[in-house]
């Protein structure tokens, strides 16, 4: 049936070009216009617990959309300091989206009179001539701007900018940035200071805007390197041009089926890209090759395409129905974005390979394909390959020996495998927005943070005594390391209470009536800053806990034993949930390790059943897993050893390798089963899969590697992971292949003891 299908393609090509011309351009409308979503709470399902506890506290309190613009100063107070603050914050007040601008120079402090309390702004400027040192020690004494403000040793002051954009509009925000960047770039100039710039808007901005980077640069590098390689390996134009149609259709069908879908672009789905080019070429490339070779064995074109292709035709679809699956099994992920890649990938492995059996078919006869003569002398590539193979089949005890204790030092590797929920670990140390972060943690302590949210009955946060197990609760978070400071209404009720009594100390009111009374006359004051902690019915806090983002993953940790803390500390009728990006972050480290280990295992059952099935032997199917397992598992050691963690940039690598790694086992175990049911001798099997399927697996796998070596120098850290990763985990695939499976083979299937 199938040649009947090829000469058919064959005979209506003009048809079949024109109908895949008309929806890829079709597509290609639609590719052209995904849109593209930084924010944080994608990562998880709509239903997440913590998620909606995020929501909510946008809702109530306002969230924690915040930029912080932070310099060094020799005095807080100075001229100089203030007179910067105030040109920034005149410029940050015209851009809008910015809703409020806090620094030591805008914000009032409160103190009590005879009235009840008065407010004043912290820093007062008339003071300055004759009571500097005055103003200085007040603004550092000052409860809420020392630590978060102006750090407490008044080295570094900083505007901290809270914002309103339609959340996830990734557009929208890079524009606010944008206008920040601007004022801040103007600022610099004017008053010679080194601005820094920090916060969840700069790393989600960041993030995309990185990933642009390094995608108009690296990944262009990559496609040129990849089409040197196939101009070197082919010499004919056919031999570039149609491997690179397969890959780009493919591709662009892809992302406009996603777009259709209604999915967005983000951080993860930038390795789509890539890894669809890898796939078409790959398909494409073995292809190719076999077709030149069936040229000398059948002795005519049309015939040489009808059976090569016809004799592909199954591998090649069980090589792309299992890299799908590889692919699938992401779904297993608690990751909305992990989800999303798995679908579109797959997705994009059997578009390939509907291009793959469509294209090539109509169009190879268009070019001059000159046949591949199997004459060793001429062939640099089939020598190489008789080598390997010889070294599989003469030695196998010591291949074998060699791949058990590769195995064992990946092992020790895993061991050392880390996880991170740090933004910081996906930039290199040199990035400026990484070393603005550092700067401002060093100083002030707090690009991050965790919120904690207690719900109660109505009027139930103005009992004293559950005020003090807020001040509990605080004084645990601040003990924990990562933890730069905390507040809460508890912290105002306390200030409320010194200024009203008159004496210094650092205690709650005794009773209910004198909480009640202190907060009227707070309000009667006009500061709107309780909104931000507590609601007007006094039944829902929040406690606000600002984190180091350079010592994340250390409060990370911490966070299992706060949780409980915190249910022991508020039991029912209380309800307490703890979020904000610190959270988030925490989640996304635990959903990362689950979806690794359970995308890992699923993808390993789906191949293992496809190769059982496309091989019809049980035994022939363990062994073609050999090269995907051994790759996982050096994989994840060499991770381990060189210290890469698992995290949102690496998650998805063993399905992506699976996936890959996959193609270079079937390939290779569907040519050896051939070989052994036409009645050859293992070895003679073995020697004919390899200088056959062989010299496409290594010629496809040599030039992906080098394509692949082009990401290494990426500025954005996931990017050139996953080229060292991807490169890898190609060649280490390519390399068990083509000597362990023979090593191996002599044993599983029974022939160990034939000579070659």
């Amino acid at each position: 049936m199938l040649p009947s299908v090829f000469r058919w393609q064959i005979r209506h090509r003009g048809l079949v070009l024109v109908s895949i011309a008309v929806i890829t351009m079709v597509l290609a409308w639609y590719a052209a216009r995904i849109p593209f979503n930084a924010a944080y709470d994608i990562w998880f399902l709509e239903d997440d617990p913590d998620v909606v506890s995020y929501r909510h506290l946008h809702e109530k309190f306002g969230g924690d959309d915040y930029v912080m613009v932070a310099f060094n100063c020799q005095d807080p107070v100075s001229d100089q300091t203030l007179a910067v603050l105030d040109d920034l914050h005149q410029a940050f007040g015209k851009v809008p989206g910015i809703e409020e601008i806090h620094n030591i120079g805008s914000v009032d402090t409160i103190e009590g009179n005879d009235a009840g309390f008065a407010s004043h702004p912290l820093v007062l400027r008339d003071q300055l001539v004759s009571g500097r040192d005055q103003v200085r020690r007040a603004v550092l004494a000052d409860p809420f701007a020392a630590g978060s403000l102006v750090a407490r040793d008044g080295s570094m002051v900083t505007s901290v900018l809270r914002y309103q954009v339609e959340d996830g509009n990734f557009i929208k925000e890079a524009a606010l940035l944008g206008e920040l960047r601007k004022i801040i770039a103007e600022m610099s100039a004017r008053h010679q200071v080194r601005l820094h710039l920090a916060g969840p808007l700069v790393l989600e901005v960041e993030n995309m805007e990185a990933t642009g980077r390094d995608t108009m640069v690296f990944f262009p590098l990559m496609g040129a390197l990849l089409v040197l390689m196939l101009v070197i390996i082919f010499r004919r134009l056919y031999g570039v041009l149609l491997p690179l149609a397969v890959a780009l259709i493919s591709l662009i069908w892809t992302l406009g089926l996603v777009a259709l879908a209604g999915y967005e672009m983000n951080i993860v789905m930038a390795e789509l890209p890539p890894l669809l080019m890898v796939i078409g070429l790959a398909d494409a490339m073995h292809l190719l090759i076999r077709y030149r070779q069936a040229q000398d064995e059948e002795g005519g074109r049309k015939k040489a395409l009808v059976a090569s292709f016809s004799e592909l035709f199954w591998p090649c679809l069980f090589t792309s129905l299992t890299t799908a699956g590889g692919f699938i099994s992401l779904l297993a992920s608690s990751l909305m974005p992990i989800r999303v890649f798995g679908v579109a990938s797959a997705m994009g492995v059997l578009i390939a390979f509907l291009i793959t059996m469509t294209l090539l078919p109509s169009t190879l006869l268009f070019f001059h394909v000159p046949a591949i003569k199997t004459d060793e002398s001429r062939s640099w590539s089939l020598r190489f390959l008789r080598r390997l193979c010889a070294l599989g089949l003469g030695r196998p005890k010591a291949v074998l020996a060699s791949g058990v204790l590769l195995l064992g030092l990946a092992v020790i590797g895993i061991t050392q495998l880390g996880t991170s929920t740090s933004s910081l670990d996906m930039f290199r140390e040199s990035n400026p927005m990484a070393q603005d972060i550092r700067a401002i943690d060093r100083s002030l302590g707090g690009t991050s943070n965790l919120e904690i949210l207690i719900k109660g009955e109505k009027d139930q946060f103005k009992e004293p005594e559950v005020l003090a197990r807020m001040v509990q609760a605080q004084e645990r978070f601040a003990a924990t390391a990562g933890v730069s400071g905390t507040l809460s209404m508890a912290d105002f009720v306390k200030v409320l209470y010194r200024e009203m009594v008159g004496i210094p100390g650092d205690k709650l009111p005794e009773n209910r009536a004198q909480v009640a009374t202190l907060l009227f006359l707070f309000d009667s004051t006009g500061m709107d800053t309780l909104k931000n902690f507590v609601t007007r019915e006094f039944d829902e806090a929040r406690i606000s806990v600002s984190v180091r983002m350079s010592q994340i993953n250390q409060i990370d940790q911490a966070i299992p034993a706060l949780e409980t803390y915190l249910r022991e500390l508020f039991p029912p009728p209380f309800s307490v949930a703890m979020t904000g990006n610190g959270k988030l972050a925490h989640n996304i480290k635990n959903y990362i390790v689950w979806s690794q280990i359970q995308s890992f295992l699923l993808a390993l059952v789906i191949v293992f059943v496809a190769m059982v099935l496309l091989l019809r032997s049980f035994k022939a199917g363990l062994l073609g897993m050999v090269p995907n397992v051994l790759t996982i598992l050096m994989l994840l050691g060499l991770m381990g050893f060189v210290g890469i963690t698992l995290n949102m940039g690496t998650v998805m690598i063993a399905s992506i390798v699976i996936g890959i790694s996959v193609d270079n086992a079937i390939h290779f175990q569907s040519r050896l089963s051939r070989n052994l049911r036409a009645g050859m001798s293992f070895n003679d099997a073995s020697v004919s899969a390899t200088l056959t399927s062989g010299q496409a697996i290594f010629l496809s796998s040599l030039m992906l590697l080098l394509g692949f070596c082009t990401l290494l120098p990426a500025s954005f850290v996931p990017i050139s992971n996953f080229g060292l990763l991807t490169g890898t985990g190609i060649f280490v695939s390519m390399t068990v292949s083509l000597i362990m499976l023979p090593a191996l083979g002599r044993y599983v299937l029974g022939r160990g003891k034939e000579k070659a």
